[in-house]
């Protein structure tokens, strides 16, 4: 379903990724782990159409989207869910909601309802404005509003980034549960125990190159990924 060859990107001048090969299936989830500044972030950006793409290709479904606009992207199925989760603090989450589904021309009460569904405590909190939930709370708003726009991929840029470990837990929850609705997840994370628990395959990535990729299970018994990610 995605697919990124020989992929290069950054921010002006300086290139943060050095020929990136990278592919997601239709409902995989797949991890991307790595340091502070290895790329993880770049690739997504790149991806979503907010880095312009330098060199390679990124095609989705066969088309390919290096450079088309953001807009673009979402409305073929691509959402993003951004690093610190970027919500609006003086709006609802039922107004969070509603604004994920403008792309589509707005939503529609079963849109909501599947999303009360998945995250059952949004619907507690439906009037209640972001800014005065919790860091989980506002996280699962961040994937909700995504997920408003029916993709068929969703990108999640580290989700766990300053959560309490239970509910670090929780989102673990919930990353699977929105995958086993058949949405295809592509998760950026330095946590990585959490990153290889929520997929089936990873890439590492050093320095703007991939250096490994394999099946989570052969990546977290690996004992240099172990020592370098895992911290045993």
């Amino acid at each position: 379903m995605l697919q990124l060859e020989k992929v290069e990107s950054g921010y002006g001048r300086a290139r943060a990724l050095h020929g990136v090969d990278l592919t997601v299936a239709a409902g995989e989830a797949v991890a991307l782990i790595g340091a502070n500044g290895a790329g993880k972030s770049t690739i997504l950006r790149a991806i979503s159409g907010l880095n312009r793409v330098l060199a390679g290709s990124i095609r989705f479904d066969g088309k390919e989207i290096g450079n088309a606009t953001p807009r673009q992207i979402v409305r073929l199925g691509v959402a993003h869910c951004p690093e610190e989760r970027k919500i609006w603090p003086n709006l609802t989450v039922l107004e969070h909601l509603e604004l994920g589904a403008t792309i589509r021309g707005g939503a529609g009460t079963q849109d909501i309802d599947e999303m009360y569904k998945l995250f059952p405590i949004l619907n507690e909190r439906r009037h209640q404005l972001a800014g005065t939930l919790s860091g989980g709370q506002q996280q699962m708003v961040a994937i909700a509003r995504a997920l408003m726009s029916r993709p068929r991929l969703l990108m999640l840029d580290e989700p766990s980034l300053g959560l309490a470990p239970k509910v670090t837990e929780e989102v673990l929850t919930t990353i699977r549960r929105v995958n086993g609705t058949g949405t295809a997840i592509l998760l950026v994370e330095q946590n990585a125990s959490l990153a290889l628990a929520a997929t089936s395959r990873a890439y590492v990535i050093e320095n703007g190159l991939m250096s490994r990729e394999g099946s989570t299970a052969e990546l977290a018994n690996d004992p240099a990924i172990r020592s370098a990610y895992l911290g045993f």
